[in-house]
């Protein structure tokens, strides 16, 4: 007989949580064995079976023996692999091959297959091992295609060779009726995904590495998955770039961060990573082997830190590098008389070996402050200051980001400005693990940007029926003040997901409600400059009938309010109750201008105040028509500047937006020149073609004047107030 079996494994699968060993469950067969594979069903029955180390095999029985074929290497992971089998009982030889290549041999005896059970299983054994209740353990995670047994040996099936690549992420068409899926927030394509620990910009691309269990939404034997993006808004999945598969990190590669250095690592990024091995935390290194981040080897000198340095919790993870002048650091956390806590270990050049003596970089002074354990600290340069950023548990509030600003000693140690952190986010917006957590902050061309992760919070059962867990705030950039504030805005090419789908308006007099549409949908950034009167005013989204979620700033208390819950919702934020709100730390005075800036995204809203602060929530509404959008006040409120598109991240900009208000800026072509006409003096014309390449921009125009005609074809002209506010936006056509 001969067997025949496609499978293209996108990871091993998980088995016994908590237990070091290799288990094993069924790709196809009918074999009733256990995860050692004991064999339950007699002297019958046949399987390929795959381990959760990547140990593959096939079982079969004949004339009543067990016969076991096991090959040498490991199932190879996003790529097809042609498992055959023959079992050739006369000349008493079973052979197995990969991809025509033999990998096992074994003996038999001369006779009749034993076939075994009627029930056949594909991508699971016959045992239900569950996680909560809900999540099976021993299933197959990857493509399994053509699964064939013929009569006798089959010599041509052997030859048969893949045609094409295994696609392993899943089809977007998959969400297609799904009205909670962020359409433009970075996550992989299913399953379950935490802190994004490594950002970078390489070779033309954005690439985010973060933690990624590909075998379901729950949280276990941990990988480094990877999405890369040429816009940091559309996001594509690439292969696991480090998995659990050695001594160190068996049980999981858990967080880090990924260091680029010409001196340590070649001037290539390198990723630095949390192996766990059942017993203890080490760190370890894997560099690239390709220029396209595809591929990574880890380093033969692997864990680099061998285990954590002795008077320390046992909780030792989430490292990160940084240089200060000629002198490389590594810090991680930990907890040190039960307050959270960071060591820091030096780099020798010399021996090309880190330190692990116990030294500590930082440390907290209160539990109710500074928490029990130190998540995913980070520090980062502005200027001559640092940026020390931390995520505690166990806080007076839980689980939340802070920061201190500060010095680097000369030893390597922090030095805070202050003893007391500040938050990342508004106050009153993230505790308890709600809200953008444990960021990762990357430089390009000049900006400083932050993505971090904003978990979902839902209960189990709704992570099994939509497929995934988690997803990531968007790209902020942040700098720092002067009084030491990190200042936070959105990432400026997000404007590129503008459609044409718009509402624009200028020096708008606004008393009660106003609809926004056309802008309308699960997918919108919503824009508005106003004046702070007496009157509270915001924006209303995911509105039907009179339930919305409203976004309020009421000038009187200085207060930002979100409040989701009038709305029909899963609620999986009862510390909240739909209400999060905040107390500027520095109110508006009346006539002063409020930015409030709104990104919607199906179950995640980013929210920007005078692109100082920030905070991310996630909303999960149920009702597939809350799509209305509106602008209010509560009494009457001067808008100097109001914006609201529809986003589309799959979109090509072209750059052309709809404005209203035409009586900003008049354009006329005479005299192979295009003349044009401001309301006032220190504007800015920007010229773009239909694809949004920008052509011509000149700023500080006086109110009238011209320029010379920049070819024939379709153009795109926006004008910019003083304050670098779009007030005016046309397509124009010239001619030759």
């Amino acid at each position: 007989m001969t067997f025949s079996l496609w499978v293209a494994p996108e990871s091993y699968p998980v088995m016994r949580l908590d237990e070091d060993g290799e288990w094993f469950t069924t790709m196809a067969g009918n074999l009733k064995a256990s995860d050692l594979n004991v064999v339950e069903s007699g002297d019958k029955g046949f399987a390929f079976r795959l381990g959760s180390r990547g140990t593959y095999m096939f079982i079969c029985h004949v004339k009543g023996w067990k016969v076991m074929l096991e090959a040498s290497d490991k199932l190879a992971r996003y790529k097809w692999n042609h498992l055959v089998v023959t079992v050739d009982a006369e000349n008493k030889q079973v052979v197995m091959y990969n991809n025509g290549v033999q990998v096992a041999t074994a003996k038999c005896q001369k006779g009749g297959m034993n076939g075994g059970a009627a029930d056949f299983m594909i991508g699971k054994s016959f045992q239900d091992d569950k996680v909560d209740g809900l999540f099976c353990l021993n299933t197959y995670n990857g493509l399994i295609d053509d699964f064939e047994i013929f009569k006798g040996i089959n010599s041509e099936v052997i030859k048969e060779k893949a045609q094409n690549a295994p696609v392993l992420t899943y089809s977007p068409e998959r969400y297609t009726s799904d009205i909670l899926r962020p359409a433009f927030h970075g996550m992989p394509s299913g399953a379950w995904t935490n802190e994004t620990h490594g950002a970078v910009f390489y070779n033309g691309k954005y690439h985010v590495f973060f933690q990624k269990n590909p075998n379901g939404p729950y949280m276990t034997r941990l990988n480094w998955g990877h999405i890369v993006s040429d816009n940091l808004y559309k996001w594509e999945e690439l292969p696991v770039a480090v998995s659990p598969e050695e001594w160190y990190d068996k049980k999981g590669c858990w967080s880090g961060c990924v260091f680029t250095d010409d001196e340590l690592t070649g001037g290539k990024p390198n990723i630095f990573y949390t192996g766990v091995d059942y017993v203890k935390a080490m760190f370890s290194q894997a560099k690239p082997k390709d220029e396209d981040l595809l591929g990574w080897q880890k380093m033969e000198n692997n864990p680099i830190v061998n285990g954590r340095p002795d008077g320390l919790s046992d909780d030792f993870r989430d490292c990160f590098l940084f240089r200060d002048g000629d002198k490389l650091y590594m810090i991680a956390g930990t907890s040190k008389d039960g307050i959270g806590a960071t060591t820091l270990h030096r780099y020798d050049k010399l021996t090309g070996k880190w330190s692990n003596d116990g030294s500590i970089f930082f440390r907290g002074t209160s539990k109710a402050q500074d928490g029990t354990f130190w998540e995913m600290p980070s520090v980062t340069k502005f200027g001559n200051k640092w940026v020390f950023m931390v995520t505690p548990l166990n806080t007076k509030l839980g689980v939340h980001t802070l920061y201190w600003t500060g010095n680097i000693n000369n030893d390597g140690t922090f030095a805070p400005d202050n003893e007391a952190p500040k938050t990342l986010e508004l106050p009153g917006f993230s505790k308890d693990g709600y809200g953008f957590l444990s960021p990762t902050i990357f430089q390009k061309d000049g900006k400083t940007l932050m993505l971090g992760i904003v978990p979902d919070k839902l209960p189990g059962a709704d992570n099994y029926r939509l497929g995934y867990a988690h997803t990531y705030g968007l790209p902020r950039e942040i700098s720092l003040d002067a009084q030491g504030n990190l200042v936070q805005k959105p990432f400026e090419g997000l404007k590129a997901m503008r459609s044409e789908i718009s509402y624009v308006q200028n020096n708008l007099t606004l008393h009660g409600e106003q609809n926004l549409s056309p802008v309308e949908g699960r997918s919108l950034e919503l824009n508005g400059t106003f004046v702070a009167g007496s009157s509270d005013f915001g924006f209303t989204f995911f509105g039907d009938g009179n339930k919305q979620v409203r976004l309020t700033y009421s000038p009187v208390s200085g207060v930002v309010k979100l409040d989701a819950s009038g709305i029909n919702r899963i609620v999986q934020d009862d510390v909240f109750k739909g209400i999060y709100q905040s107390t500027l730390a520095k109110p508006v005075a009346a006539g002063e201008e409020v930015k409030l800036t709104a990104y919607v995204d199906h179950s995640i809203v980013d929210i920007f105040v005078n692109d100082t602060y920030a905070a991310s929530v996630r909303i999960f509404p149920q009702n597939v028509d809350a799509v209305k959008a509106t602008v209010f006040s509560e009494g009457t409120t001067l808008v100097k500047s109001l914006q609201a598109y529809k986003l589309d991240a799959n979109k090509v900009s072209s750059g052309i937006l709809h404005v209203q208000n035409s009586s900003s800026a008049q354009f006329h072509v005479a005299d192979g020149r295009l003349n044009y006409q401001f309301a006032e003096d220190g504007y800015t014309l920007k010229v773009f073609d239909v694809a949004g390449r920008l052509l011509k921009s000149l700023s500080a125009l006086e109110k009238s004047g011209s320029i010379a005609q920049i070819g024939s074809g379709i153009f795109i002209v926006k004008v910019l107030d003083a304050h670098k506010t779009l007030v005016y936006s046309t397509k124009i056509a010239l001619e030759s």
